[in-house]
């Protein structure tokens, strides 16, 4: 059985994170406009390096936190944000009083803490009529499977991706949670290819690798990614899927 603490360890990725990670489409916040206003105290949880929480900052949500249960994603987010509040925090087990924010926000990582236990949590720190915004990239092709073949065929081990089983709407709606709306948009996102590598490097998959499968691997992504590059720059085709969520 796969340790998933260990695909949950971005610390150790933050080098290839950094680079290789890009921020948020502008629709996903015009989104979140309709549902929060400035006055609102919001915490984005896992936040990692705080790419979505700056981007939450620059439209005009000034009252912003950031959580993340890894100290090392939290120093980046501090030293490259100052003027936000950055706390460790584990979403089973959230350092924050009783209703205390408007709004929840959670980028690319809700598929880390669907269960039960968070979701208490997050019902226990959201205001009354508090919202939960779940934000998810979702690869759409075939790029991301020949990606973790290329890792299973490396490591001969089969890896299962945190997202298996990935159900959100229904664990929402198992904790008494309404979903208010459901969104999703397909886009490409355009890399420069040593970017490209970089966020192949960042995912969470790549920490089951030893240094030397990682050597063994990296010519063979690159390969890969010259099948879906055009002009030198990888078109990563993507679905992000959004949800409105608020407690019954």
């Amino acid at each position: 059985m796969m340790n998933t603490h260990i695909g949950r360890q971005f610390g150790k990725l933050i080098t290839a994170y950094t680079q290789g990670r890009q921020t948020y489409d502008k629709s996903v916040f015009q989104l979140l406009n309709k549902y929060a206003v400035p006055e609102h105290t919001l915490l984005d949880l896992a936040c990692g390096t705080g790419i979505a929480t700056e981007q939450l900052w620059k439209e005009n949500f000034p009252n912003i936190h950031g959580c993340d249960i890894d100290t090392t994603m939290l120093q980046t987010a501090k030293q490259r944000l100052p003027q936000i509040n950055f706390i460790n925090g584990d979403s089973n087990q959230l350092p924050f009083a009783e209703r205390a924010f408007n709004c929840i926000t959670t980028f690319a990582a809700f598929h880390w803490f669907c269960n039960a236990t968070a979701l208490q949590e997050i019902r226990r720190i959201l205001k009354k009529d508090g919202i939960f915004f779940i934000v998810n990239r979702h690869d759409v092709g075939e790029f991301r499977e020949a990606y973790h073949r290329i890792l299973e065929n490396v490591t001969g081990k089969k890896l299962l991706s945190a997202k298996t089983a990935y159900e959100p709407i229904a664990a929402l709606q198992k904790c008494q949670f309404s979903i208010l709306e459901e969104y999703r948009l397909f886009r490409t996102e355009k890399y420069p290819l040593d970017q490209a590598l970089q966020l192949c490097k960042s995912f969470s998959l790549w920490n089951y690798l030893s240094e030397k499968q990682q050597l063994a691997a990296i010519p063979q992504i690159e390969y890969l990614l010259e099948r879906f590059t055009e002009q030198r720059i990888f078109l990563r085709k993507i679905e992000l899927h959004c949800i409105v969520a608020k407690p019954v």
